[in-house]
């Protein structure tokens, strides 16, 4: 099975990606480390995560925020990867009391790549994904989120269940669905210029989308 490994760490400055080629071999998982590459953050959300952190202040409105910034901009560095899952790790935004608190919202990352997610449960992830279901939620230690890897490597029906899964649950988080869901049923000319408008916006999106992983890659 392929993976794909996306970490962030106390530093903040990027999403670091790794793809292997996992294998079990009895009880041990033998890994092929296939490629590596370090994708900086944007500057603003860069920015935003150093300021969340202590000794700095930050309200659970921008937690929110920032947890889904990092899960696109997790998503962005996965996209167009050849896998079978997806392994995540945010960035540690507070610690206290033996207690870790990271950022980074799997529900993008199943939505761009259409894979299984393995992710921390924390903030919004449980109402993403649903354990068992769409995905498979870990606590933050090592120890069990390679258990978690290890249950989809040795059964393949549950990596196509989930598979399945986090497909039709990404679907109720399409940003376009969600906006169009809000607005009202009866078209008028008013509406439907508005329904236009989200017609660009999303585009415009996916188009600058397209050019920033363009540039990324003529980075390389």
């Amino acid at each position: 099975m392929r993976v794909i490994g996306l970490t962030s760490g106390s530093s903040v400055d990027g999403v670091g990606v790794a793809v292997a080629q996992l294998r079990l071999a009895g009880a041990t998982v033998e890994l092929d480390a296939l490629e590596h590459r370090k994708i900086t953050y944007p500057a603003p959300l860069r920015n935003a995560l150093l300021a969340a952190l202590a000794p700095g202040r930050c309200t659970a409105a921008e937690l929110c925020r920032l947890d889904t910034e990092v899960g696109w901009a997790f998503a962005e560095a996965a996209a167009g990867i050849d896998a079978d899952l997806v392994a995540i790790l945010g960035p540690p935004i507070h610690q206290a009391d033996g207690g870790t608190l990271r950022l980074g919202q799997p529900a993008p990352v199943a939505e761009r790549t259409g894979l299984p997610v393995v992710a921390v449960g924390a903030l919004g992830s449980t109402a993403t994904i649903q354990d068992g279901v769409s995905g498979l939620l870990a606590s933050p230690e090592p120890r069990h989120l390679a258990m978690q890897v290890g249950r989809i490597l040795s059964d393949s029906a549950l990596a196509d269940h989930l598979r399945a899964g986090g497909r039709r649950q990404s679907l109720k988080y399409s940003a376009r669905l969600i906006a169009i869901r809000h607005d009202d049923q009866v078209i008028t000319p008013e509406r439907s210029k508005r329904r236009t408008l989200i017609d660009f916006v999303f585009k415009q999106r996916n188009r600058s989308i397209v050019a920033w992983r363009s540039n990324r890659k003529d980075r390389q």
